[in-house]
C-alpha cells in the first residue's frame, strides 16, 4: 500500500513540480499546430500524454486534433494514423478518460478510421453524462443511420434541433444534423411529421433542397406544394415535374416540359405524357397498370380522376382503396380515413385499414365498429387488432372472451406476427400460460421480437436467470433495441442490482424515445432504487401524464408512483396512487392484488392513516 501511494505521489510531485515545463510544452506544439505542422504538433504534444498520465485534459483534445489534422492533410499515412488510433483506444480505455471534451476530440479520430462499434460506445458515455452534447448526438445520430434506426435518427435530430441556437461554434454540426434528420425521416418511410421537419431550413437554404423537398412532397401525394415549388424554382428535375403536372391535369405545362426537357424523361413516362395531352383515356388506363407506374402518386390520382369521370363506382373504390393505404403506410391517418370514407362498396381490406388507423389515432370504439365488420379476407388480423382495442378501452371481460375464441385458430393456422400479437394479448391480459403456449407455437425462434416476447414472459414468471439471458442475447444481436435495454434495466432494478448500469441503459433508450412512458417509470423506479427521491418523483410524474394522455392505465406504475409520492412524503398523492393501482389491477384481473393489499397495510400502519381510513370508507381496503 505504501508503495502504491509512494507512486502517485511521485507522479503528483512531477506535474506540480514542473508545470512551466508542460506549459512550454504546449506552447510549442500549439505553435507547430496553428503554424499547419500537425504531425510535429503530435509527436511533440504524443510524448507528453503517453508517458504522464495526469496531464491536463486540453492536452489529450489537442493531440488528438493534431493527429486527426495530420492524416487529413496527408502528414501520416493511414497505416501510421490507424496504429496511433488503436493506441490510443487502449489508453482511453486503461485510464478510464471520462471527460467529456476529450471524448469528443476522439470520436473524430474514429470516424476517420469508421469503428462504429467504438463511435457508439462513446456516444452512448457522453450522452449519459450531457444529454445536450451536440458532437455526441451527431455522431449517433450516423450510427444509427447505418444501423437503420431511422426513427430514433429523427427523434435524437430534433431534440438537437429543437434544444439549441445556432452560433457560430455550433454552425456547422448542427447544419449537418438538419440534413442528417431530414434523411432519417425520408429512409423511416413515416412522413407525417415531415412539414415540421422542413420548418427547421430558413429560406436561404431551401434552395439547397429543392429537389428533395419537391420529391418528398411527390412522394407524400401533396401535389400543390410540389407544383409551388416548381413554378417557383424551376425544373430541377423533369420527370418528376412533369408527373406533377400530369396529376394535376395540366395539359400546357405538361406539353412545354415535353418539348424542353424530353431527353432527361424516361420513354415510359414521355408516352404517357402524350396520351395525357392527346385525351387517350384508354391507352393512359392500360400504361397506369404497369408494374412501374401501378403505385406511383400521380397514376394513383389519374386512375381517381378518369374513374370519377366516367363514374365508374368499382374503380373509383378500388384506387380509393390503394390510396388511403398508401397514406396509412405513410403514417397519415386523417388523410388515409378522409379517402376510406368515401368507399361506397367496402372490402374486408378497406374495413382493416379504416379500423387500423382510427386505432392508430387512439379512437378505439370506431375501430371496433370497423373491425367488426370484416367478415372474410383478415378476419383474425382483425380479431387481434380488436382484442387489442378493447384493452385500450378497459374492457377485459370481453377482450378475454375474444382472446379465448380467438387463440386456438391463431396456434394452428396463425403465421408469426399474429402468434406474437396474440402472445402479448395474453400477457396484456395476465395469462401467462396462454402467452407462453402461443409463442412456442412460432415457427421461426430466432427473430428478436420472438426472443423480446419470451424474455418478458420469463420475467413475469420469475425467472430472472433466464429472462437476462435473453435480453442480453437480444442487445448483442441488436444494441439499439431500448424494449430490451428497458427490460434489462428494469430486472435489475427490481433485483436492486447493477443499478449504476441500469440507469444508463434507460438514459440512452429514453435519449432515443423520450416520451415513452414505460420507459420513463423504469427510469423512475431505478431513481427511487437509488434513493434519488427527487428525481424518481419528476420522472414518475412525466410517466403518470403520458399514460394517461394515451388512456393507458397499468397497475404496476400507479404502484410505482405510490411508493416514490410515499418516499417523497407525499402521503396523499400516494394514495391516490394506490387507489388507481388497486383499480386497474382489478379491471385486469378481476381480483384484488395480494401485493398492493399487503403494502397498503404496510404504508398506512407506516404514515398513521389508519385511523383515517376507518373513518373515511373510500381509503378502506382491507
Amino acid at each position: 500500500m505504501k508503495k502504491i501511494i509512494f507512486v502517485f505521489g511521485s507522479l503528483f510531485l512531477a506535474f506540480v513540480a514542473h508545470p512551466n515545463e508542460l506549459q512550454t510544452t504546449y506552447a510549442k506544439a500549439l505553435s507547430f499546430f496553428n503554424n499547419g505542422k500537425y504531425n510535429e504538433a503530435y509527436k511533440l504534444l504524443d510524448s507528453v500524454v503517453t508517458t504522464n498520465e495526469n496531464v491536463p485534459s486540453q492536452f489529450y483534445v489537442k493531440t488528438f486534433d493534431a493527429l486527426n489534422e495530420s492524416f487529413l492533410q496527408n502528414q501520416l499515412n493511414e497505416k501510421e494514423f490507424n496504429r496511433e488510433v488503436k493506441k490510443y483506444n487502449e489508453i482511453v480505455e486503461k485510464r478510464q478518460i471520462n471527460d467529456e471534451k476529450v471524448l469528443e476530440s476522439f470520436l473524430y479520430l474514429l470516424a476517420n478510421i469508421k469503428d462504429i462499434d467504438k463511435i457508439s460506445e462513446i456516444c452512448k458515455k457522453i450522452i449519459t453524462m450531457d444529454e445536450e452534447n451536440i458532437t455526441a448526438s451527431f455522431f449517433l445520430i450516423k450510427v444509427l443511420i447505418q444501423k437503420e434506426k431511422f426513427d430514433f435518427a429523427y427523434n435524437v435530430g430534433t431534440r438537437v434541433l429543437a434544444e439549441n441556437k445556432i452560433n457560430e461554434m455550433n454552425y456547422q454540426l448542427i447544419n449537418e444534423i438538419k440534413y442528417l434528420s431530414l434523411i432519417s425521416k425520408l429512409h423511416s418511410r413515416n412522413l407525417k411529421d415531415i412539414e415540421k421537419l422542413l420548418s427547421n431550413f430558413s429560406d436561404d437554404e431551401v434552395p439547397q433542397i429543392k429537389y428533395i423537398i419537391m420529391n418528398i412532397y411527390y412522394t407524400m401525394m401533396m401535389f400543390d406544394k410540389a407544383k409551388r415549388i416548381v413554378d417557383e424554382g424551376g425544373v430541377t428535375d423533369p420527370e418528376t415535374a412533369i408527373k406533377i403536372y400530369m396529376a394535376f391535369g395540366d395539359k400546357d405545362s405538361t406539353k412545354k416540359i415535353l418539348e424542353n426537357y424530353s431527353e432527361e424523361i424516361p420513354n415510359e413516362i414521355k408516352e404517357l405524357a402524350n396520351n395525357f395531352i392527346n385525351e387517350k383515356t384508354e391507352e393512359i388506363k392500360k400504361q397506369l397498370n404497369s408494374p412501374t407506374l401501378k403505385s406511383d402518386p400521380m397514376a394513383m390520382k389519374l386512375k381517381l380522376d378518369i374513374s370519377t369521370r366516367e363514374k365508374n363506382q368499382k374503380e373509383i373504390d378500388e384506387t380509393l382503396k390503394q390510396i388511403s393505404y398508401y397514406l396509412f403506410v405513410q403514417g397519415r391517418y386523417n388523410e388515409a380515413i378522409s379517402y376510406l370514407e368515401r368507399i361506397k362498396n367496402h372490402s374486408d381490406f378497406s374495413y382493416y385499414i379504416l379500423g387500423s388507423c382510427y386505432m392508430e389515432k387512439g379512437d378505439y370504439k370506431k375501430a371496433l365498429s370497423a373491425f367488426s365488420k370484416v367478415k372474410k379476407d383478415l378476419i383474425l388480423d382483425a380479431s387481434i387488432r380488436q382484442t387489442f382495442s378493447l384493452i385500450s378501452l378497459d374492457n377485459y371481460n370481453k377482450a378475454r372472451e375474444n382472446l379465448k375464441r380467438i387463440t386456438k385458430e391463431v396456434i394452428s393456422k396463425g403465421n408469426d406476427t399474429q402468434k406474437m400479437l396474440t402472445s402479448q394479448i395474453s400477457v396484456e391480459l395476465g395469462d401467462i400460460n396462454t402467452a407462453l403456449k402461443v409463442l412456442n407455437s412460432c415457427s421461426n425462434k430466432d427473430t428478436l421480437d420472438y426472443k423480446m416476447n419470451l424474455g418478458t414472459i420469463h420475467f413475469l414468471k420469475g425467472d430472472y436467470t433466464k429472462s437476462e439471458e435473453i435480453l442480453k442475447s437480444v442487445l448483442k444481436e441488436d444494441e439499439y433495441n431500448i424494449y430490451a435495454m428497458n427490460a434489462l434495466a428494469y430486472l435489475w432494478a427490481t433485483e436492486n442490482e447493477n443499478l449504476e448500469e441500469s440507469l444508463k441503459l434507460a438514459s440512452i433508450s429514453l435519449f432515443l424515445e423520450p416520451e415513452d412512458y414505460t420507459l420513463l417509470d423504469t427510469k423512475a423506479f431505478i431513481y427511487y432504487k437509488k434513493g434519488d427521491i427527487q428525481n424518481a418523483k419528476e420522472t414518475i410524474t412525466k410517466a403518470l401524464e403520458n399514460m394517461e394522455k394515451e388512456n393507458r392505465h397499468s397497475y404496476e406504475i400507479y404502484l410505482h408512483a405510490g411508493e416514490i409520492f410515499l418516499s417523497s412524503g407525499d402521503k396523499t398523492k400516494a394514495m391516490q396512487m394506490l387507489a388507481k393501482a388497486k383499480e386497474s389491477y382489478l379491471k385486469v384481473y378481476q381480483k384484488e392484488s395480494k401485493e398492493i393489499k399487503s403494502l397498503m397495510e404496510k404504508w398506512l400502519w407506516k404514515s398513521h392513516y389508519k385511523f383515517f381510513c376507518i373513518l373515511s370508507p373510500q381509503y378502506h381496503y382491507y
